[in-house]
């Protein structure tokens, strides 16, 4: 289906079918309307029609192309241009234990038993529990 999508498009004339290239941008290349220069120009140029083959990706190679296009064109920006000033911090994102099973291990604080502990969880705890040190409660 995609290669005859490209077909009629590459077929279709630039002016005067401004609805069927709009729907053509969202609904086959699911692009931005802004690209839409780009994308007829790579379509015009016919070279996607070397990657129409088995386990090829036509699609694919418009939208890239498209893309590149566009940037050349100027119509569009860098996505990993960062154009907003960094500011440098000592924080370090906080690496998590690795869990097993989908469950997190739960520290269980010193003089508690674990079942006394999810009580006090449960039933909103009014004293504060002995600080918690990482410590299990073996059973």
């Amino acid at each position: 289906m995609a290669p005859e999508d490209l077909n009629r498009a590459a077929s279709m004339p630039l002016e005067g079918h401004d609805e069927e290239w709009l729907r053509f941008m969202a609904e086959v290349l699911k692009m931005p309307a802004c690209y839409l220069p780009a994308a007829q120009k790579i379509l015009h140029q016919g070279a996607w029609r070397r990657y129409t083959g088995t386990g090829q990706n036509p699609i694919g190679y418009v939208k890239t192309a498209a893309y590149r296009e566009a940037l050349k064109m100027g119509l569009a920006m860098d996505r990993y241009e960062v154009t907003e000033p960094r500011v440098l911090t000592k924080d370090q994102p906080r690496r998590q234990s690795p869990t097993v099973g989908g469950c997190q291990p739960l520290p269980v604080p010193i003089g508690m038993t674990h079942d006394d502990y999810i009580e006090s969880l449960q039933g909103g705890c009014r004293e504060e529990p002995p600080a918690a040190r990482g410590a299990r409660d073996p059973k």
